[in-house]
């Protein structure tokens, strides 16, 4: 971003501020009316405020919004700021850029592994991810896409509003570094009735028997329980799926149990 623009209407914050505006004085600046907001409009900017007048302003000018929550604005109205803070202290660079990405539709890089990019995921991905979902065994175990692009296209609108917009986290694009191609899938979800995330991947047919799915996997639990916090993580695999049980035994997890999810049973590996 080239700035981050700070404006707040009560002396408790303007404290804070001034500290924040120190840590950050080469992107970081203060103003105090709308106008000079309005100058601001055509660069990139994410404004932090706790007023609602700028934060009405914000929206009119379609600018990234981080609202700042205190005693004074309880009652305000804003619902349009999806992501709030009770203090300024704590909050960096990359948090920030993330609520301007969320804000301007730009997908999060969310790793990088020695041969991979993971990030997240776009409209502009469906053709390579039909690509990579074309090959018969890719679906042998799993659900493909839609037939009809357009569903898709509007699944994959929901999935990134609902789904990384609330949760942060969801089955995300793996790219291959060297070629800059698109090979699969990978991530974390949640399945009803149970309380650790689950891994989830495919890669697509050109791609395996590379390492790239034990590289990505691997990678993702470690990311899960780095940023998220997760201590235990959950992979449901088809009995005759020999591979992915074997990419489940390469990241450390065990066989748990059988269980039976929408009328078929699967193996539950658990780490």
């Amino acid at each position: 971003m080239e700035k981050i623009l700070l404006a707040a209407g009560n002396e408790d914050v303007e404290k804070e501020q001034e500290a924040f505006l120190l840590k950050y004085e080469k992107i970081a600046e203060k103003i105090n009316s709308i106008e000079e907001l309005t100058e601001y409009k055509e660069k990139e900017v994410l404004l932090i405020s706790d007023r609602e007048d700028f934060y009405k302003a914000a929206v009119q000018l379609q600018m990234a919004f981080l609202l700042y929550i205190n005693d004074l604005n309880t009652s305000g109205s804003f619902p349009k700021a999806p992501y709030a803070i009770t203090s300024l202290e704590g909050i960096g660079l990359n948090y920030m850029e993330q609520v301007y990405k969320r804000f301007h539709h730009i997908p999060w890089n969310i790793l990088d592994t020695a041969h991979l990019k993971v990030r997240e995921m776009t409209v502009d991905d469906l053709d390579s991810l039909y690509e990579v979902y074309n090959h018969p065994s890719i679906t042998r175990y799993m659900e493909g896409l839609y037939e009809d692009r357009e569903k898709e296209a509007a699944y994959t609108r929901d999935y990134i509003k609902n789904v990384y917009g609330f949760y942060g986290y969801g089955l995300w694009i793996v790219e291959e570094k060297d070629s800059g191609q698109i090979i699969g899938r990978a991530g974390l979800s949640h399945r009803e009735g149970y309380e650790e995330p689950e891994l989830g991947y495919v890669i697509g047919k050109k791609y395996q028997n590379k390492g790239y799915a034990t590289e990505v996997c691997k990678a993702i639990l470690k990311y899960g329980t780095k940023e998220f916090g997760f201590k235990h993580f959950n992979a449901f695999v088809h009995k005759d799926n020999g591979a992915s049980i074997r990419i489940c035994e390469k990241c450390g997890m065990n066989w748990k149990e059988q269980v039976r999810i929408e009328d078929e049973l699967l193996e539950r590996y658990y780490i």
